[in-house]
């Protein structure tokens, strides 16, 4: 997963934009399987995002609970 995630990184930065979608796709589909894999629904995901609608990054950051 830390492979994929920095191949989007790069991509981003500097790749074009049919690679960024492939490495994107990359991240997602390890996202999902890793999920799987430990029995978390990806609605779970959905809920947190929307949870974070119309927060500014570092306010959503500063009120999450240390675990």
């Amino acid at each position: 997963m830390t492979e994929e995630a920095g191949e989007l990184s790069q991509a981003l930065q500097s790749e074009s934009d049919e690679r960024v979608i492939s490495e994107a796709a990359d991240v997602l589909y390890h996202t999902l399987v890793g999920l799987r894999a430990r029995g978390l629904d990806w609605r779970r995901v959905i809920e947190a995002l929307a949870a974070r609608a119309g927060q500014s990054g570092h306010a959503e950051k500063a009120g999450r609970v240390k675990t």
